[in-house]
C-alpha cells in the first residue's frame, strides 16, 4: 500500500491504462467530482481494482460525495476529516462510555460525562456544518488528550484496586485511545498533498474493521462490568442480609450454645422409655395425625434434660431440626424477639439449599425482624421449605421452657397450630413447659388440639421414672467413692440399698431432687457419709395443702440451715434477684465492698444449688442451678425462716450501701486503683442506688440513710447525670418530710459539679427543667 501510495502523489491517469471505453468514462466522472473535494488518489486506486469491485466502490464513492456535500466548499481534505472524526468519535465516545460506566465510582471519571457531551455536540455541528472542520479537529484533539491524561490517572488511583479484575480491560481502552490520538494528531500535522495521498481502499476497509473490532469489544466489556457488577451487589446484598440474621439471633439458645454450661441432660440409661417416644413421634413420616407434641411437667421433673437429650439425638441421627431454649434469667431468652431469627439461622445450616431463599427474603423485606411472628415464620420458615424437593424426613423445631417465655406464649402455640393444619410442608414442632394456665389453655384450643400429643411427665410411669433415678444416684455415688477427698474412709458397701431407696421415694419422680442430693453430699467440705444420713432424716413441715416440693423444700432448708454466712450468703441472693439482668460476681464484690476471697467464702456452702465463678467480668458469672431455688426463697410458705421478701430487702440493701459509701473526701484519689477512680464504677454505684430506690419503700431508716447520704452527681459522666435526674425526681414523692431528703441530695449534687464550664452548666438547667 505505501509503494502504491508513492506511486500515485503527483500522478494523472492517462488513456493507455485503461482496458476498455468505459474506463475513460469513470475517469472523467471521478476528475470532476475530485473538482469537488475529493482525494486524487481514488484515479490510482480505480486503476488497480478488478471488475468485481468496482459495484462495491461506486456505492462508496456516493456515500463520500454525500458527506462531502455537507462539508464547507473551502475545504479540500474533506474525506480525511470525515473519516478521522468518525473514527475518532466512534472510539472516544465508546471507550469513554464504557470507563464511565466501568468506573463511576473512581475519582476523576465522574468529570468525563461531560466530555462525552461535548463529543456529541461536536459530532452534531460536524454533520450540521456549523463550523469549520479545522476548528472541530483541533477542539477533538484537545478533548482526547485530556481523557487520555485523566484514564491515565484513573489507571494509577487506590480505588482503583478494587476492580482488579477489569484492570486489562482499561489498560486495553488506554491504549486504543492513546492511537488515536497520536494518529490524529500526525494527521493534523501531514501536508495536505499528504493527507491526500495517504488514503486507500484498504485503509478504508481497515478503518471500518477497527470500527467493528471496538464495537464488539465495547459490547463485551459492558456485559462483563454488568454480571461483575449483578455479582458484586448480589454478595455484597447477601452478605448484608446474612449479617442482619446474625445480629437477631440469640445464640445462648441453641441446644449446642457454650453459653449453657453443662446443660442438663438425661444420664446413661435413663428416661430411654420417653426419649424413645418422642424420638418415634419426630421422625414418623406417614399417617401422622399430631404435628405438635407437649411435654409438660412440674419443676424438676426433667423437661430440660430430656429435650437436650432429644436434640442431642437428633444431631446424631442427621434430622434437621432448629432449637430454641427459653430461660428467664437471660434477657436475650426470656422473650419471643428473637425466636424465629434463631430457628432461621439453624434452618439454613441444616438445611443448606433454604439458604438462597431466606436471604432473598429479608432482602426483599430487610425490617422483617420488626414484623409479627407470623410473617417472619411464614417468609423465612415455612415458604423456603416449599422449595426444597422431597424432604426425607420432618423438620422439627424444638423448645424448651416456654412457660419461662415472658410474651406472646399464647399466640405462638396458635401459629404453631396454624402452620400445622396447613400441611404445605412437614414440620413438626416440640414444646415443652410446665403446666402454665395460659399454655395449657392455649392448647387445648379447638384449632391446636385436633393435631396435639400430650406427654405428661408427673402422671407417666413413676415406677419407670423411680427405676431411672436409682440408677443415676448409684452411678453418682460409686464416684463420690472414687473421688471424693474423703474416700478412704468411705465403706465398700456405702451407700446402702435401704439409703438409695429412702432417696428415691422422696424424690417423688423428680430429678432435680436426685441431683441436688447428689451435689450435696458431694460437697468437699463435709463427709459424704453424714450428709447422706442428713438428707434421709430430714423432716417435713406438716401443711395442710399439698405441696409436690415437700421433700424437695426440706432439703432446700437443710442445705441453708448449715450455711455458716447465712446473713450475707441471703443478701446476695436478694441483690441478684433485684438486679438479676446485668449482675456477676465482680459487681456483687463492689457493691458489698467484700475483701478479695470474701464473696467465695460467703457462698461456699452453697456450691450444691449455686454455681458461681470469680474473675474479670468476661468469666465471671452467678448462677442458680436450677430455677426451683429462687421459687422456693421468694415463697414465705416454703422457705419459712429463709424467706427473702424482695420489698424489704430492697429498703434493706439500699440503705446498707448508703451508709457504706465513703464521703467525698475520701472519693478523690488519684490512685487508678481506687474502687471510684474509674467513670465505669461511678456510673454504676449511682446506677445501683437508682435502681433499688425505684420501688423502695419509704421508711425512717432509709430517710436517714439519705440525709446522710452526699456523694450524688460526684464525677461527671453521662449516666451519673442520667441516674442522678431518676433519683432525684423520685426523691421527690417518697418521703413525708416536705422534701427536706429532695433538697439535701439537690443541695449536694450541685456541690459535687467540681467541674465548672459550658457542659456542665448545661446539664444544670437540664437537670432543674426536669425535676
Amino acid at each position: 500500500m505505501d509503494r502504491l501510495r508513492k506511486k500515485s502523489i503527483g500522478t494523472t491517469p492517462n488513456s493507455a491504462s485503461y482496458q476498455n471505453p468505459n474506463d475513460k468514462m469513470i475517469v472523467r466522472q471521478q476528475t470532476t467530482v475530485a473538482d469537488n473535494s475529493i482525494p486524487l488518489m481514488e484515479t490510482t486506486e480505480r486503476n488497480i481494482m478488478n471488475a468485481s469491485s468496482r459495484k462495491r466502490w461506486h456505492r462508496r464513492l456516493s456515500l463520500q460525495s454525500s458527506f462531502s456535500n455537507l462539508l464547507p466548499r473551502g475545504w479540500k481534505s474533506s474525506r480525511e476529516t470525515v473519516d478521522a472524526s468518525i473514527e475518532l468519535t466512534g472510539t472516544v465516545l465508546s471507550i469513554v462510555k464504557d470507563v464511565g460506566e466501568m468506573l463511576n465510582g473512581v475519582p476523576y471519571v465522574k468529570s468525563l460525562s461531560g466530555v462525552i457531551l461535548q463529543i456529541i455536540v461536536i459530532r452534531q455541528e460536524l454533520v450540521l456544518n456549523k463550523k469549520r472542520c479545522r476548528e472541530i479537529i483541533d477542539k477533538i484533539l484537545r478533548m482526547v488528550k485530556a481523557i487520555y491524561e485523566r484514564l491515565r490517572i484513573v489507571a494509577e488511583s487506590k480505588q482503583y484496586e478494587k476492580l482488579a479484575g477489569l484492570k486489562e480491560q482499561l489498560n486495553e481502552h488506554e491504549r486504543e485511545l492513546t492511537h488515536v490520538y497520536n494518529a490524529l494528531d500526525r494527521y493534523r500535522s501531514r501536508s495536505r498533498l499528504q493527507r491526500l495521498a495517504n488514503r486507500g481502499l484498504d485503509e478504508l476497509n481497515e478503518h471500518d474493521r477497527r470500527l467493528d473490532e471496538l464495537n464488539t469489544k465495547l459490547i463485551l466489556d459492558i456485559l462483563i462490568r454488568i454480571a461483575t457488577e449483578q455479582a458484586s451487589k448480589d454478595t455484597d446484598m447477601n452478605a448484608h442480609a446474612q449479617d442482619l440474621l446474625e445480629s437477631h439471633v440469640a445464640r445462648s439458645a441453641f441446644h449446642n450454645s457454650a453459653a449453657r454450661t453443662n446443660p442438663p441432660r438425661c444420664y446413661a440409661k435413663t428416661r430411654e422409655a420417653i426419649r424413645q417416644k418422642v424420638y418415634e413421634w419426630i421422625i414418623q413420616t406417614e399417617n401422622r395425625k399430631e404435628w405438635i407434641l407437649w411435654l409438660n411437667g412440674a419443676a424438676g421433673a426433667g423437661k430440660t434434660a430430656i429435650m437436650q437429650s432429644i436434640a442431642e439425638q437428633c444431631v446424631d441421627e442427621v434430622i434437621a431440626i432448629a432449637t430454641f431454649f427459653f430461660s428467664r434469667d437471660d434477657p436475650i431468652r426470656n422473650t419471643t424477639a428473637r425466636l424465629i431469627p434463631t430457628l432461621v439461622y439453624q434452618l439454613i445450616q441444616t438445611i443448606p439449599q433454604t439458604r438462597s431463599h431466606v436471604i432473598e427474603a429479608i432482602n426483599r423485606n430487610p425490617l422483617i425482624f420488626d414484623q409479627s411472628l407470623e410473617s417472619q415464620l411464614k417468609n423465612l420458615v415455612i415458604q423456603p421449605l416449599l422449595y426444597v424437593p422431597k424432604l426425607q424426613r420432618l423438620f422439627a423445631i424444638i423448645i424448651d421452657g416456654l412457660d419461662e417465655c415472658g410474651d406472646q406464649k399464647s399466640e405462638l402455640i396458635k401459629l404453631f397450630g396454624d402452620i400445622s393444619h396447613d400441611r404445605k410442608v412437614p414440620v413438626a414442632f416440640l414444646v415443652a413447659s410446665r403446666r402454665d394456665p395460659e399454655i395449657e389453655m392455649s392448647f387445648n384450643a379447638d384449632e391446636v388440639s385436633g393435631i396435639l400429643q400430650k406427654v405428661p411427665l408427673d402422671s407417666s410411669d413413676i415406677e419407670q421414672t423411680s427405676s431411672d433415678i436409682r440408677l443415676y444416684l448409684r452411678d453418682k455415688f460409686l464416684d463420690i467413692k472414687k473421688s471424693h477427698i474423703n474416700r478412704e474412709f468411705i465403706p465398700e458397701d456405702w451407700p446402702s440399698l435401704t439409703a438409695v431407696d429412702d432417696i428415691v421415694k422422696k424424690s417423688s419422680g423428680q430429678f432435680i431432687f436426685a441431683s441436688v442430693v447428689v451435689n450435696y453430699v458431694s460437697s468437699p467440705r463435709s463427709d459424704p457419709i453424714t450428709q447422706l444420713d442428713i438428707v434421709r432424716h430430714v423432716r417435713t413441715a406438716d401443711s395442710s395443702s399439698y405441696n409436690p416440693f415437700v421433700q424437695l423444700d426440706a432439703l432446700y432448708q437443710q442445705i441453708f440451715s448449715q450455711v455458716a454466712a447465712l446473713d450475707k450468703a441471703l443478701d446476695i441472693i436478694a441483690f441478684v434477684l433485684l438486679a438479676k439482668e446485668w449482675i456477676n460476681m465482680t459487681i456483687i464484690a463492689d457493691v458489698f465492698h467484700f475483701a478479695p476471697g470474701e464473696l467465695a467464702i460467703a457462698l461456699i456452702d452453697l456450691t450444691s444449688v449455686i454455681e458461681y465463678r470469680q474473675g474479670s467480668n468476661a468469666h465471671s458469672k452467678f448462677r442458680f442451678l436450677h430455677q426451683s431455688l429462687p421459687e422456693f426463697l421468694q415463697d414465705c410458705e416454703r422457705s419459712k425462716e429463709y424467706y427473702i421478701d424482695l420489698r424489704k430487702y430492697r429498703t434493706k440493701l439500699l440503705c446498707k450501701f448508703l451508709q457504706q459509701t465513703p464521703p467525698p473526701s475520701d472519693l478523690s484519689s488519684t490512685d487508678p486503683n481506687s474502687d471510684y477512680a474509674s467513670e465505669a464504677k461511678e456510673s454504676r454505684r449511682i446506677a445501683i442506688i437508682y435502681i433499688l430506690l425505684l420501688e423502695a419503700e419509704p421508711s425512717d431508716q432509709l430517710h436517714r440513710a439519705f440525709m446522710n447520704f452526699s456523694c450524688f452527681f460526684y464525677k461527671f459522666t453521662t449516666h451519673s447525670v442520667l441516674y442522678t435526674v431518676g433519683i432525684l425526681k423520685r426523691l421527690k414523692h417518697l418521703f413525708t418530710d416536705e422534701g427536706q431528703a429532695y433538697r439535701h441530695a439537690w443541695t449536694y449534687s450541685l456541690k459535687n459539679i467540681r467541674s465548672p464550664g459550658p457542659r456542665v452548666a448545661a446539664t444544670t438547667f437540664i437537670m432543674i427543667q426536669i425535676c
